[in-house]
């Protein structure tokens, strides 16, 4: 048609490749609010129960000293299970893995070992909850209860 020009070949795969960078922008907002990394968008991350039968099933516990320099040393004690970060996003092996740090309901850290710092929390009291999972990153039960322990502080 005279006087009306089509956008050239180049032009429509510019405009393709632009909406594609504000949708794939959109998804990573997305995930950083859900509290997820982006590189952990390309792993599947399986957080359903991984039900272990109740003989030889680890344990946990948490204790919490404060750091004289600020925040919290927290030692996590886990007798039956190994710390494995070399096998993280790997097959599950029978008690080894890693753990997950929630503080106040809100999942903070992956812990790859027994010692782990957090930052000060704030004024008031805060829970502490560690939870034992294996490295598909599913939460470890046992008798239909999860492996973990928790605890308060308070500043």
């Amino acid at each position: 048609m005279p006087g009306v020009r089509r956008p050239s070949m180049s032009s429509a795969c510019l405009l393709a490749l632009a909406a594609l960078a504000f949708s794939s922008a959109g998804i990573a907002a997305e995930e950083a609010a859900q509290g997820h990394a982006h590189h952990d968008h390309h792993h599947h991350h399986d957080h359903s129960p991984l039900h272990l039968g109740t003989k030889n099933a680890p344990s946990v516990s948490l204790k919490a000293e404060r750091d004289p320099m600020g925040g919290w040393n927290l030692h996590i004690d886990t007798p039956g299970f190994r710390f494995a970060p070399e096998h993280v996003n790997r097959a599950n092996v029978e008690g080894e893995g890693h753990a997950h740090l929630y503080v106040d309901g809100v999942k903070r850290a992956r812990l790859y070992a027994p010692w782990f710092h957090v930052d000060a929390l704030g004024a008031g009291e805060h829970k502490l909850r560690v939870t034992l999972n294996a490295n598909s990153h599913q939460e470890l039960y046992s008798g239909g209860k999860p492996i973990q322990a928790e605890i308060v502080v308070k500043e």
